[in-house]
């Protein structure tokens, strides 16, 4: 029970914050009766309609307070993309920035994005969905000065074969590519982002409603 409830909780966080107004919609379908049953209709369930709807009424408050995050968080990204207006502000990120840039991007773009950086990502960083059912995997460098050479590529054609329906992938630096890892891109569909298309790729899509569609 204890861990079906920790699921819950962490469920309702991430759509809070990936989906601050759902998670408004959220909060007030649990406000709502929570409010009912506190005060309306107290003595109800038995004896423990208060005790159910402070619990309702705590989970819409936190629901308030994570999706109030979410609108800051994407209000920030929004800034922080427009913000980019020269490669040394793309040599400036994280590299956890520098995959959200990406990622919020592609958003610009129309693609729903699946952020799954990290540690354990697997070779890949974002997943864009297209329309018609297109997936594409994204890896993300963020190297100011090396270029992305023919086995990091490999490893991300690696990457591309433990996804299902993947057919193309995207490979994203703030550097350059060496020619081996242009000719290895090319045979398997892999489109090469360098520094400076990226910047046109951001240019491109500053000023726009970015939609903050997360899959």
């Amino acid at each position: 029970m204890e861990g079906l409830l920790h699921d819950f909780f962490d469920l309702l966080n991430l759509i809070g914050r990936k989906h601050p107004k759902t998670g408004l919609v959220i909060a007030a379908v649990f406000a709502i009766p929570g409010v009912g049953f506190t005060w309306i209709w107290p003595k109800s369930l038995s004896g423990f309609g208060v005790l159910v709807g402070m619990f309702l009424v705590l989970i819409a408050m936190g629901m308030v307070t994570t999706s109030a995050k979410g609108f800051i968080d994407h209000a920030f990204r929004r800034s922080r993309l427009k913000s980019q207006e020269r490669l040394e502000d793309l040599h400036d990120l994280t590299w956890q920035q520098f995959e959200e840039v990406v990622a919020d991007t592609y958003r610009g773009k129309g693609f729903r994005v699946q952020e799954v950086g990290g540690k354990n990502d697997g070779g890949i960083d974002l997943i864009l969905h297209g329309a018609n059912g297109v997936v594409i995997p994204v890896q993300c460098k963020r190297w100011n000065e090396w270029r992305v050479g023919a086995p990091k590529v490999r490893e991300f054609v690696g990457a591309m074969a433990g996804l299902p329906g993947c057919k193309q992938g995207i490979y994203v630096t703030c550097g350059t590519y060496t020619l081996d890892a242009i000719n290895l891109a090319k045979r398997h569909n892999i489109e090469l982002i360098d520094g400076q298309k990226l910047m046109h790729l951001v240019a491109s899509v500053n000023g726009q409603a970015l939609g903050w569609q997360a899959a």
